[in-house]
């Protein structure tokens, strides 16, 4: 799967003629807000499973009950999910609604499923790319039936509303998804020059804006490369300026692009850049205008880190972020750093943000070789 290297889940540079958005200059150094104890859920402790907010739900599939300690590689043949040495892995399945403060049971997966699983929502059902293939699950019937992509495998899936974006299976075109209507769209070549290399699709709801770097000046130790971005407008792919920022994992946030990456690529001894490259960004795809992040979110300090499923996890039009221990309001241009529940495991909880809240279940704790797994989940409320 294709995401950004040692980043768990689950900002004030401002350009001229860019965005003006928020005007906080202080850091905010102490948490905002509150976290509360839920009702036990009916899922085995466990950590690192996959979470998705439906809009009103919080649905976890699967989990990890024997995941590796936090910066220690585990053998390969453990991590292969349908191997021997994953049988701590899980596919039970619930849902918690925020509104009624009920969890409900589901049909479990029909593959190992965890937070690395490639998986999105839209209108009321959940795809996902399991080794066992591709599955849809339908909340309203609670069945899960096999599911014919037309995207290519662990490239990333960028939902908007009901439709879900990613590449084909042979990477030359982007591929939408309608779960509404059940159809597909194929969207011309993108042929703009310089190509794009190592293009990742993000999605919007005036279609979708292919990013990569320029394939003519390919990577390398003497000059960055800053992300490109094609957007698809009225019919044709439009190249617009260098970005800037070095990531490309632009996710939509209800008005812009926002890629939370913090920090800087600053090469320096045998590196010879020119300046420093900021990993992340935010990008306005219709007028075309790139910003770095906010300082603020730059320079909060670290809170709890939690894991969320894909990367940098699915605002669809939210606009929080919950990344690198600390809070992200894309509204207000906020940030701070993430309280950590009382009680809640060390590391590896599934956060997600549903209906302006973040909702966190299980989680590992260790003691020297001793794991300790979480049951237990709690709601926060900024």
């Amino acid at each position: 799967m294709r995401r950004r290297a040692g980043l768990l889940l689950v900002v004030a540079f401002t350009a001229s003629g860019c965005f003006v958005h928020g005007s906080h200059d202080a850091v905010r150094p102490e948490p905002v807000g509150r976290w509360r104890a839920l009702p036990p859920p009916p899922l085995p402790a466990t950590a690192r499973a996959l979470g998705l907010s439906t809009g009103r739900e919080v649905v976890y599939l699967g989990g990890d009950r024997r995941p590796c300690p936090p910066r220690v590689s585990c053998d390969a043949a453990e991590l292969d999910p349908q191997g021997p040495g994953r049988s701590g892995m899980t596919r039970q399945a619930a849902a918690y609604d925020v509104r009624t403060g009920t969890w409900r049971r589901l049909a479990p997966a029909p593959a190992y499923v965890d937070a690395d699983t490639e998986a999105a929502y839209a209108a009321g059902r959940i795809i996902v790319d399991t080794a066992g293939g591709w599955f849809v699950y339908d909340l309203g019937h609670d069945t899960w039936t096999a599911f014919r992509s037309r995207w290519a495998r662990n490239y990333g899936l960028s939902p908007v509303g009901d439709v879900i974006f990613g590449e084909s299976r042979d990477l030359s075109r982007v591929v939408a998804y309608d779960a509404r209507a059940r159809r597909w769209t194929t969207y011309p070549r993108d042929t703009l020059r310089p190509r794009l290399g190592e293009a990742t699709v993000s999605g919007t709801p005036s279609g979708p804006v292919l990013a990569g770097y320029d394939k003519s000046r390919p990577y390398d130790i003497h000059r960055g490369s800053p992300a490109i971005a094609d957007v698809w407008d009225h019919g044709r792919w439009r190249r617009l300026p260098p970005s800037g920022q070095m990531e490309r994992g632009w996710t939509w946030t209800g008005k812009r692009l926002v890629d939370p990456t913090r920090g800087f690529q600053d090469r320096g001894d045998e590196y010879t850049w020119p300046r420093a490259y900021p990993f992340g960004g935010i990008l306005d795809p219709g007028a075309g205008r790139w910003q770095p992040l906010p300082t603020v979110l730059e320079r909060a300090p670290q809170g709890w880190v939690t894991t969320s499923s894909g990367w940098p996890g699915p605002p669809n039009g939210s606009g929080w972020f919950a990344t690198d221990g600390r809070v992200y309001d894309d509204r207000t241009g906020d940030a701070w750093p993430l309280p950590r529940p009382a009680g809640a495991p060390e590391v590896y909880a599934s956060a997600v943000w549903v209906d302006g809240r973040l909702v966190a279940f299980g989680g590992a704790s260790y003691s020297g070789q001793h794991l300790t797994l979480g049951s237990g989940a709690w709601i926060y409320t900024p």
